[in-house]
């Protein structure tokens, strides 16, 4: 037999220790390996597939070393990539894990690595569309792990478009933990490894990866593989990842696996990691909404004359840094995450000032003047109503007490929701002075025909012409489309007047005590449940909007007692304040609250009951809207190494149930549960207050998943906010579209300048077609991609505002695969079921 052996490590950059306390043992560790390469006791290592690590190395390294490491790549003796970073693949958009392997590749390919393994040791289960991800970045093998179960290790992977490819899976539950060869006892445990997977091979060659978690190769590694030669009578060879391309051939008659990969009968999957600091997924999402949705496009739109494509990718490594699994999971030490809120910080801050320093190149800010007109940029190819909020400067020697804003000559309807005076710090040419202003902080809901400009007229005018926003007793507000009534429970009953059909009970703020960690959710032995109280209730009512103003107080538990299994005690009150909105031309019902959160151990979440038993929701991941049969098994787990099938799943952006097309920003952790006999209810995780990293026994998860440490920030006493949308809707493909439309505002800038050009305009047909990026390539070419949201083939219909020259559809790497004929500006494609599609549009003629 021969045993063919991968010696790596996994490198989480930030887990039970810090970034640069980890940063120090990675210099220690590769010089190590570097030692050992010299004193030719190693023949070959893998770098845990990530190329992030060469950045962090050559910080911290001597110029001599770095060198030799870059030498060692380039010999084929130590292999980096394909990834830039090993990130968790359910909490991030799938346009992250495209810019993340990108980026892997292209360092790949500058220092010489192979990098062909689409290599997943160690995420949390794996979205349904990898295999078309990998396929089209040029990537036709996989290796993954934890949700993947198959009684052998080769396999074909079908994703959810139909693309296959060849995939690894580790076999046993230890999956990449495999550092046999460093223990004293090494002979007898690389014995019982090799008899423990040797079943999945099917009598074929056996690979093992000999490392673990931050550890490195034995120094003496070549001269324990000479014994075990003698000892066990084994051949074995020494390969990097990729090799295994190369020594395993797949036939057609492999076992299948299909889809996304969420099976924890082998491996725990996690899913508690969903809820567990909430607060970093929606950092994550505002950023990656910005991105995505206003600093591409707007690259695009302007033709890339600013020259931000380094910026641009500046942002991205930053933001893809912390997508790593244990980071964005928010399973790591509160060091960790203290760190990840600084870097979004940073990101925000770098974002704002891109797009004010590019704007102001192009709308002209005259402080002295009123700058009249109101430019405002619509990066979203949807045709629907947008409420636009911005603030109007006046120069306060020229303010007569309010203004109005017109639409070419058609006078619009907003709200001034504040009217103040504020002195400011303006540049202009180079020069810094300050110049007092009247604020208005506006509100105004604008029709957009889909990517355009809009530039609005604005006027002073006289104090008494200000209408003012109502304060009104009313319990109840509706618009065209829907009513909603606080009910005598203090709840929101919601009619969808189009049916006529009323949700009862709806919004529900529950708690119940959480005696789980960082990875998983687990109810005590003895919990109690706190449903929050009415205490106050206004109505406002502007131009443009009705809204509801509630104050809940939860009554809760301050966190477990002693004993970590039954409820302290102790009471605390934590003050719930909810906006509930409707506009006057959209169909969705706005939710914003903040929450002070006083109580530890404890699982706050959001219920809208159903009005049936639903056996079926769907929710959105990387370029996929799954259907998702609802999981009843609420058998706890009893034996070591089990964790219970989970009842939770992740909403990237939203769910649909029933009718209930719930979006939000930040909220990943849904669950489908039953209310009583008759009925189900959609739960919403909001906070999920834990105070260890892991721990040992719990109901849901028996056996540790990582060292047990204090984290007491995981129990998120903060104030936070988060806003969710609600909708009656049947269609899957609104998960993505509502949450769009909501989620990217428009750009916006005040100023004399009448007009700006936009450049590279373009209109879509075909709603179930997703825009999943637009931005430029290194040759300023106008990069579209989507995706086909359907079960079914779809036509992708584009025109252009200008004549193109040519259209090229290529893979996620840019690479040609074929040119799209244009006529009179329009184009027409088929995209198969879940197809992701990327054009690149090749400039004007």
């Amino acid at each position: 037999m021969k045993i063919n052996l991968i010696n790596q490590t996994h490198w989480d950059r930030e887990w039970y220790k810090s970034f640069e306390e980890f940063k120090f043992r990675l210099k220690d560790g590769i010089e190590d390996v570097q030692d050992i390469f010299e004193a030719k006791n190693i023949d070959k290592f893998f770098l845990d597939g990530q190329t992030v690590v060469l950045e962090d190395y050559k910080e911290v390294a001597s110029k001599k070393r770095y060198e030799n490491l870059l030498s060692l790549i380039k010999d084929k003796k130590i292999e980096v990539g394909p990834w830039y970073i090993l990130a968790d693949e359910f909490l991030i958009t799938g346009e992250s894990l495209v810019r993340n392997l990108h980026y892997g590749k292209e360092i790949s390919k500058k220092v010489g690595s192979r990098g062909e393994l689409g290599y997943l040791p160690d995420t949390f289960g794996h979205i349904s569309q990898i295999p078309q991800i990998l396929k089209k970045s040029n990537i036709d093998t996989a290796l993954i792990f934890r949700g993947a179960l198959s009684p052998t290790v080769k396999n074909i992977w079908i994703g959810a478009d139909g693309t296959q490819i060849n995939t690894f899976i580790l076999p046993t539950r230890e999956g990449y933990f495999q550092p046999e060869l460093l223990s004293e006892n090494y002979i007898e445990n690389f014995k019982g490894l090799i008899e423990k997977n040797k079943e999945y091979f099917l009598n074929e060659d056996i690979f093992i990866l000999n490392g673990a978690d931050h550890i490195f190769p034995s120094k003496n590694l070549n001269e324990k593989i000479k014994t075990l030669k003698s000892k066990l009578g084994y051949e074995i060879a020494q390969i990097n990842g990729s090799e295994l391309i190369d020594y395993y051939k797949f036939s057609k008659n492999e076992n299948k696996i299909y889809g996304e990969q969420r099976d924890n009968n082998k491996a725990y999957i996690l899913i508690g990691v969903a809820s567990t600091r909430s607060y970093l997924k929606r950092m994550n999402q505002e950023i990656e909404d910005k991105l995505l949705g206003l600093v591409e496009p707007f690259d695009v739109l302007t033709k890339g004359r600013f020259e931000i494509k380094n910026y641009i990718d500046y942002l991205w490594k930053n933001l893809i840094k912390n997508h790593a699994h244990d980071s964005i999971c928010g399973c790591s030490i509160d060091e960790v995450h203290k760190e990840m809120e600084v870097r979004y910080t940073k990101l925000n801050q770098g974002i704002s000032q891109l797009l004010e320093t590019s704007l102001k190149k192009i709308v002209k800010f005259e402080p002295n003047l009123f700058n009249d007109k109101l430019h405002i940029i619509n990066t979203d190819p949807q045709k629907r109503f947008k409420t636009v909020k911005t603030e109007i400067l006046v120069p306060k020697n020229l303010d007569k007490g309010s203004i109005t804003i017109f639409d070419k000559e058609k006078l619009l309807s907003f709200d001034i929701l504040k009217r103040y005076e504020e002195e400011r710090l303006i540049v202009q040419n180079d020069y810094l002075n300050y110049h007092n202003f009247v604020v208005y902080d506006v509100e105004i809901e604008i029709e957009f025909n889909g990517i355009e400009n809009k530039v609005l007229i604005l006027k002073i005018d006289d104090y008494n012409k200000r209408d003012t926003i109502l304060k009104v007793p009313s319990e109840c507000i509706e618009n065209k489309a829907i009513r909603i009534k606080i009910n005598s429970k203090g709840l929101l009953d919601i009619e969808d007047k189009i049916t006529g059909k009323i949700y009862k009970n709806m919004n529900q703020y529950i708690s119940t005590l959480d005696s789980g960690d960082e990875y998983n959710y687990s109810p005590p032995e003895i919990d109690k449940l706190s449903k929050a109280k009415l205490m106050d209730s206004e109505c406002e009512i502007g131009k443009g909007y009705k809204k509801l103003k509630l104050k809940y107080e939860l009554n809760q538990p301050e966190g477990l007692d002693i004993d970590m299994q039954s409820p302290s005690s102790i009471e605390v009150k934590s003050l719930i304040l909810l906006n509930v909105t409707l506009r006057e031309n959209q169909d969705e019902v706005y939710f914003k609250v903040s929450i002070d959160n006083k109580a530890k151990d404890q699982r706050l979440r959001v219920l809208f009951p159903l009005t049936k038993k639903i056996e079926f929701a769907y929710a959105d991941s990387g370029f996929d809207i799954v259907k998702r049969k609802i999981n009843r098994d609420l058998n706890y787990s009893k034996n070591i190494g089990e964790e219970m099938n989970p009842v939770e799943a992740v909403a990237l952006s939203g769910v649909m149930a029933e009718n209930i097309l719930l979006t939000h920003r930040g909220l990943l952790e849904y669950s489908i549960e039953k209310i009583d006999e008759k009925i189900d209810g959609l739960y919403i995780t909001l906070i999920r207050s834990v105070g260890h990293l892991s721990k040992r026994n719990l109901q849901t998860r028996r056996g540790g998943a990582g060292p047990g440490l204090k984290t007491p920030e995981a129990q998120c006493l903060r104030k936070e906010k988060y806003e969710y949308s609600v909708r009656f809707s049947n269609k899957p493909e609104d998960i993505c579209n509502v949450s769009r439309a909501w989620r990217i505002e428009p750009i916006i800038s005040q100023g004399v300048t009448e007009k700006i050009d936009l450049s590279n305009v373009w209109k879509k047909e075909n709603d179930k077609i997703i825009l999943s990026a637009m931005k430029l390539d290194e040759e300023k070419n106008m990069i579209l991609r989507f995706v086909n949201s359907s079960e079914n083939k779809e036509i992708l219909k584009l025109e252009f505002e200008e004549n193109i020259k040519n259209i090229k559809i290529c893979n996620l790497l840019g690479e040609t695969e074929k040119v799209v004929l244009v006529e009179n500006k329009k184009i027409e494609i088929e995209l198969t079921c879940k197809e992701i599609l990327t054009l690149k549009i090749l400039g004007v003629k």
